[in-house]
């Protein structure tokens, strides 16, 4: 499975969105609910399924969808 879909999955299942109705200029904030502790949790799962050890806080600074699929980047 692609880091791509992975994370969409990721972001569909703590959001109960689908899939197919993400799209990567979402705003986490304004259109998916996200807020500090879904970030904290996503983080982690990028970490669990990437290996992605993100800096400290670093996660507060996604504002979209990309954002969170170019941080599952190494």
């Amino acid at each position: 499975m692609n880091r791509t879909k992975k994370v969409l999955e990721i972001l569909a299942d703590r959001f109960v969105f689908d899939v197919d109705d993400l799209t990567m200029e979402m705003k986490l904030k304004e259109e998916l609910g996200c807020d500090s502790l879904d970030r904290e949790v996503i983080a982690e799962e990028l970490d669990h399924f990437f290996g992605v050890d993100l800096a400290h806080g670093a996660e507060c600074e996604w504002v979209t969808v990309q954002d969170v699929i170019n941080a599952a980047k190494p």
